[in-house]
């Protein structure tokens, strides 16, 4: 009977977290209560219910919830727990061996984009892996007067840091107000501390608080090129994002496989130069 009590006092201290938990992630995906209700196939009364802590989630209604959300693992996961349910969807590093799979991908991918550039980053911006065409230029880059080594290797940082990329990327304005505004975007989805802090670093470096969507224009064209100079090599790049089509690890979902491909003939021809392959 103690036991039975003992249970039953604490699940109901669960449903105020997910009641908050839930209209948070209602209100972050800009959605009444009645059209949330709507795509879940479930009355506006349940899911007022839901949001007031007057009735306790199922793990299905919890989960179901997440899916039309359209919340990351992560969300998903925090979802459970505020319901008082365990967390589904794991967070492993690369490292682990369970994920050697994933990374055989990876490594597999990053090969097949030579001699093009391409950088693996995760939900921070931190640089995990590079290709080598990503760490020749890097070194280009580097071998520049006033260009420094962070230690932190962050893309975001390297680019509003003057003492780093900020000073060969000939039109920073342009890549770092469009990267400060694709963090802004991800955190009006999904709120996170450690990504708010990111920015707020960001912020931190002269002129990068002032820049606004104006700076992230193009003088022509549909797509903002990544202009760099590196002593006499001018190089312009179009960055490709591409993502894990169908993760279940939250780690998998939020890397990002960055590409450069070139812009120009002059940058197409170097890379290959670099490449060993000239042709």
């Amino acid at each position: 009977m103690t036991s039975m009590a003992t249970m039953t006092t604490a699940r109901p201290a669960a449903r105020p977290a997910f009641a908050a938990v839930l209209r948070e992630c209602r209100q972050q995906a800009r959605l009444s209560q009645l059209a949330l209700a709507s795509e879940a196939q479930i009355s506006s009364r349940h899911l007022s219910f839901l949001e007031t802590g007057r009735s306790r989630p199922s793990r299905e209604m919890a989960l179901h919830l997440g899916q039309v959300l359209d919340l990351s693992l992560a969300q998903r996961n925090r979802l459970l727990e505020a319901a008082g349910f365990a967390a589904v969807y794991g967070r492993r590093e690369l490292t682990d061996p369970s994920m050697a799979p994933a990374q055989s991908v990876i490594d597999t991918y990053l090969a097949s984009l030579e001699p093009n550039p391409a950088i693996v980053t995760d939900r921070c911006w931190n640089v995990l892996q590079r290709n080598r065409a990503a760490q020749r230029l890097g070194e280009a880059a580097a071998s520049m007067p006033g260009v420094g080594h962070r230690e932190d290797d962050n893309l975001l940082l390297s680019t509003v840091d003057p003492g780093s990329l900020r000073s060969v990327i000939l039109n920073w304005r342009q890549v770092a107000g469009h990267l400060v505004l694709r963090l802004r975007r991800e955190l009006a989805l999904a709120p996170d501390p450690e990504r708010q802090a990111l920015l707020d670093q960001a912020l931190a470096f002269p002129e990068v608080a002032a820049l606004s969507v104006v700076d992230t224009l193009g003088e022509t064209g549909p797509m903002l090129p990544v202009q760099l100079q590196a002593g006499e090599l001018r190089l312009s790049f179009i960055t490709l994002l591409t993502s894990f089509g169908s993760p279940l690890d939250a780690t998998l979902q939020e890397l990002h496989i960055e590409t450069y491909l070139p812009a120009d003939p002059q940058t197409a021809a170097l890379l290959a130069h670099w490449a060993g392959d000239p042709s």
